[in-house]
């Protein structure tokens, strides 16, 4: 069957032709053992000044060994993989090809979306302004109401549906508000439901603040009480006369004690 323009041709059976690999590493055991051997006697010499430039040539030849081992398992791994890397570009390439296509294709159909949903949020709006009438002063919005009713702007929730909900939730939040125009702190509990829209985490949350009220009054009321009065604060002054010889040791004494003083001459 021919390929359409929307169809991504798939693969046949000789689309792509590999050959699976398999290695054998006959050897390993005795390679291996011969490492542990190697890495206990490496591990059991001493490095001294005498022998540093004997050290390092053993170093390099380990080191050249290794390297031989792991060149080899390279070239094996490259002749495994064969043209591996350029097929997996190819198959890379026409994904991203692809991809980009649709990804713009499902840029627009995102768009329409949120068109709809515009669309179908101006006639909630038309509906909410319509059927809140009947409450006088209601102090919740469209807005409060999508947040409840996500699904209202649901392509798949009819008209009818929509209506049913708008009405539903304005007599349900009309309810709440008169039960909680008869509560104590109605003020409080009335701010919480303004964000919660639950009235019974509105009452919680007011409780909660009562609670934390009462506490730090009374923490307070326990400070005050238990606060010693202050002891009320008065300056005293004195006056003493010293000989001359002495005022700069006088001096010096109130300084270094920081005692304000006021020096006056004897007349």
């Amino acid at each position: 069957m021919a390929e359409t323009a929307n169809e991504l041709m798939p693969l046949k059976p000789d689309s792509v032709t590999y050959t699976p690999g398999n290695v054998v590493f006959k050897d390993y055991e005795a390679i291996k053992a011969s490492a542990i051997r190697l890495a206990e006697n490496v591990k059991s010499v001493e490095v001294t000044e005498e022998t540093v430039a004997t050290n390092k040539k053993l170093r390099a030849q380990i080191n050249k060994q290794v390297k031989a081992l792991n060149d080899y398992r390279i070239n094996i791994h490259k002749s495994i993989m064969g043209n591996y890397t350029e097929f997996e570009d190819e198959v890379n390439l026409i994904t991203s090809t692809v991809k980009d296509a649709n990804n713009a294709m499902d840029a627009q159909i995102k768009t329409l979306e949120e068109q709809e949903r515009e669309q179908r949020k101006d006639g909630i709006e038309q509906l909410f302004a319509l059927h809140v009438q009947a409450y006088d002063k209601f102090p919740l919005s469209v807005e409060d109401f999508l947040i409840d009713n996500p699904s209202a702007l649901n392509k798949s929730t009819s008209d009818t549906k929509v209506e049913e909900m708008v009405a539903s939730w304005l007599d349900s939040t009309a309810k709440d508000i008169a039960a909680i125009n008869l509560m104590a702190d109605s003020t409080t509990i009335m701010s919480y439901y303004l964000s919660t829209h639950n009235l019974t985490d509105a009452v919680t949350l007011a409780n909660q603040d009562n609670i934390r009220r009462k506490n730090a009054e009374a923490a307070l009321q326990s400070h005050v009480n238990n606060e010693p009065a202050p002891e009320p604060q008065t300056v005293q002054s004195y006056t003493f006369t010293v000989p001359a010889a002495l005022a700069p040791a006088v001096k010096q004494f109130m300084t270094d004690n920081n005692i304000t003083f006021t020096e006056k001459e004897n007349y």
